[in-house]
């Protein structure tokens, strides 16, 4: 099957999942019916977006929405991921692996530094509160009380 699929895991049928959302639930409405008590109406929704899908429970079930044993409101789904609705078991399959190099390092982006370190006077002030430097920039006043706890 070319592109991600739910395969139920009660009787082995596989639904892909060809909309950029496709609902879940027992009712008519929904793009995938399951037959299973616990199983709202409309229960929860898996949207496409580009390579990814991901789950959204639309909280309107008491059973709630589960990924791999694990309650959630949203959640992006990887392959082989196990999402249960309700009682019923589906296993998600067909999306593309992550092409990522185990040397790769991932790092967090360096923040920007904030303007009062990049502020200066132009000319230089003697003291170092300049009293021409933006309230907003300057550092609080030093105070002697001690703090209340």
């Amino acid at each position: 099957m070319d592109g991600p699929y739910l395969r139920l895991e009660e009787t082995g049928d596989i639904r892909p999942l060809p909309h950029e959302v496709t609902t879940v639930g027992r009712g008519e409405g929904a793009d995938i019916r399951l037959t299973d008590p616990s199983v709202s109406q409309l229960h929860a929704e898996l949207v496409r977006r580009g390579p990814y899908v991901y789950v959204v429970d639309l909280g309107l079930s008491r059973n709630g929405t589960r990924v791999n044993g694990r309650p959630i409101a949203r959640r992006v789904l990887e392959e082989g991921d196990v999402v249960s609705f309700g009682g019923a078991r589906c296993r998600v399959g067909g999306l593309p692996s992550e092409q990522l190099s185990p040397d790769i390092e991932l790092r967090r982006g360096r923040l920007p530094s904030s303007p009062a370190a990049n502020w200066t006077c132009s000319p230089p002030c003697a003291s170092p509160p300049c009293p021409r430097r933006p309230s907003w920039l300057r550092p609080p006043p030093a105070t002697s009380r001690r703090p209340w706890w």
